[in-house]
C-alpha cells in the first residue's frame, strides 16, 4: 500500500499509485485497471482511441450488449462511429439489411483518487477541483499552513481532503478527509480520462519490468 494510501479506508487499498502529468502538473492517482479490457487491449496490439471528446461520447452511446441500428445517430455521429479505427466497435448488416452496431471497447481503468502535492495550499486546492467530475480528491502539504482554519474551510467546502507530509517513509497526517465521491454521470471527459491515467499507469509499468530485467 502506498504511504498515501494510509487511512484513507478500505476502498483504494486495491488501488495502485502512479504518478500523472495533468491538468497543469504532476498528480498522484489510484487506479484499478480492467483486465479483462487491458488483455483485450493486449491481444490487439494498438488500440487508436478517439482523441475528441465528441467521439467518446458518441461511443458511450453504443450498447455493450446487443448491436442496434446504425440509424438511432445522426448522420455526423454514423460518421465518426465509421472512422474509428478496429477494435472498438462491431459493425454488421442485419437480415433486412439495416448497418448496426456494438461497442466492443470500455474505459480501461477506475481511477478511486487523485492527490496534489504543493507548497501553497490555494493553487493545490484550485488544482484538485479540477477532478471533480472524476473522483476523490486530496491535496498534500508539507507543513501545516498558518492559515489553516481558511484552508479547512474552503477545502470542506470543495469536498477536498488535506494531508500534511512528516517525513519520508511516514505516513501522513490527514487533517480533513476527502468527501466520497459521488458521480453524476459517465462522460467522455471521463473516459479521456481513464485513458490518460491507463496510460500513465502502462508506462510504469513497462518501466518496472524493464528495470526488473536489467537488474
Amino acid at each position: 500500500m502506498g504511504i498515501l494510501q494510509q487511512g484513507l479506508g478500505n476502498d483504494v487499498t486495491a488501488f495502485q499509485e502512479v504518478r500523472v502529468k495533468c491538468a497543469g502538473g504532476w498528480v498522484d492517482a489510484y487506479v484499478s485497471p480492467h483486465e479483462r479490457e487491458v488483455l483485450r487491449r493486449r491481444s490487439l496490439g494498438v488500440l487508436a482511441m478517439p482523441q475528441d471528446l465528441e467521439s467518446l461520447d458518441i461511443l458511450l452511446r453504443v450498447p455493450l450488449e446487443g448491436a442496434v441500428s446504425e440509424a438511432i445517430f445522426s448522420r455526423r455521429e454514423r460518421d465518426k462511429l465509421r472512422r474509428l479505427g478496429p477494435g472498438l466497435l462491431q459493425c454488421d448488416v442485419d437480415g433486412t439489411g439495416r448497418r448496426t452496431v456494438r461497442r466492443l471497447v470500455v474505459p480501461p481503468a477506475s481511477v478511486s483518487q487523485i492527490v496534489v502535492r504543493g507548497r501553497n495550499w490555494r493553487s493545490a486546492l484550485v488544482r484538485a477541483t479540477r477532478f471533480a467530475p472524476y473522483c476523490r480528491r486530496a491535496i498534500m502539504l508539507p507543513a501545516v499552513p498558518v492559515d489553516e482554519e481558511m484552508l479547512l474551510l474552503e477545502a470542506r467546502f470543495y469536498g477536498v481532503g488535506v494531508a500534511v507530509s512528516i517525513g519520508a517513509g511516514e505516513a501522513p497526517v490527514w487533517r480533513l478527509e476527502p468527501a466520497p465521491f459521488v458521480p453524476d454521470r459517465y462522460t467522455g471527459a471521463s473516459w479521456q480520462f481513464s485513458e490518460l491515467v491507463f496510460e500513465a499507469w502502462q508506462s510504469a509499468q513497462e518501466r518496472a519490468a524493464t528495470a526488473g530485467s536489467l537488474a
